[in-house]
């Protein structure tokens, strides 16, 4: 299997403020990614201080402050900060983690067996599910794209949950509206965490997801003492 290498990106702000469980989703893909590039919008509620701490642990962070600048569409804002981080970012992958979604080690390794394989494919497509009923079904699903080639016309659409190149103006003839084909399509789910009426048991569930290691754990429990 050829190295490629594979870079993650996120934007937030005020997180903690928020609630988003932005820590647990940071740990859970460190473990496939070479650089994780993050940025913070303008946090005031101690957010940026805990990403520093984090980068402080971990190489592979790289932390950026790209403000949200003037109003506007909340999606709009995530799309430019998204695509600056895109313009930086050195791998031939893409995986972007919004700060309330946590990955699984398996789907992890589903995904990252198909970014560093020769592969013809240029997105994967996977499920997104939610935890806000994790008593054996859940309150929804859908499958959506988190995994891209890095190309240079790639964009970020829709507050991250699309991605276009080559000046997006429809869909693709059989493909979806956030993509970019040709695409695979692979049973490896992630999961949404963040529930505004069960926050504690949404951040014990994010943190079960995230610290399925050892160093992870002790780097958690360090952060959010």
């Amino acid at each position: 299997m050829s190295k490629v290498q594979v870079s993650g990106v996120m934007t937030l702000r005020n997180a903690e403020e928020v609630g988003y469980p932005y820590i647990p989703s940071i740990l859970s893909i460190l473990p496939i990614v070479d650089e994780f590039l993050i940025n913070d919008g303008g946090s005031d509620d101690g957010t940026w201080e805990t990403l520093c701490t984090l980068a402080d642990s971990f190489d592979e962070i790289e932390l950026y402050q790209i403000p949200d600048g003037e109003p506007g569409a909340q999606w709009d804002v995530v799309d430019r900060q998204l695509d600056e981080l895109i313009d930086v970012a050195g791998g031939e992958w893409l995986i972007e983690s919004q700060c309330d979604e946590v990955w699984p080690r398996s789907s992890l390794h589903t995904v990252n067996e198909i970014m560093r394989s020769d592969t013809e494919y240029a997105s994967i497509r996977q499920p997104r599910l939610s935890s806000s009923e994790w008593d054996g079904v859940s309150s929804y699903d859908y499958w959506t794209v988190r995994c891209v080639k890095n190309t240079p016309d790639l964009e970020s659409h829709e507050g991250g949950d699309s991605f276009h190149t080559g000046g997006y103006s429809s869909p693709t003839e059989g493909y979806t509206s956030h993509n970019v084909p040709p695409e695979t399509k692979v049973d490896a789910p992630f999961w949404h965490v963040h529930d505004f009426d069960r926050v504690a048991h949404a951040e014990r569930h994010a943190f079960w997801l995230a610290t399925e290691s050892d160093l992870r754990r002790e780097v958690y429990e360090r952060t959010v003492e």
